[in-house]
């Protein structure tokens, strides 16, 4: 348990580090750049900001959105397909 702890404390840390809230996309390497491409935080992270700070209606986070949407569709899938009970 302590294992599975520790590896998530990891990944979660880079999840954030490479969501964009920290330190700006742009300024990443390209290849950084397309890695938060994979990351659902990332999304979040631009809706939350276009919400607070700028006010956005909800057309301009349509793209975030449909990436949030997509993204909990694909994983609740993989979970389900992966509950399965093996005979």
């Amino acid at each position: 348990m302590q294992q599975a702890q520790l590896v998530a404390i990891f990944f979660i840390i880079i999840l954030i580090l490479m969501s964009g809230l920290f330190f700006p996309i742009n300024s990443m390497p390209s290849g950084a750049q397309t890695l938060t491409l994979f990351n659902p935080l990332r999304y979040f992270i631009e809706v939350m900001r276009g919400v607070y700070l700028k006010g956005s209606a909800m057309t301009d986070l349509l793209p975030q959105l449909l990436a949030l949407c997509g993204f909990a569709v694909f994983l609740n899938g993989w979970a389900v397909v992966s509950y399965r009970k093996k005979a």
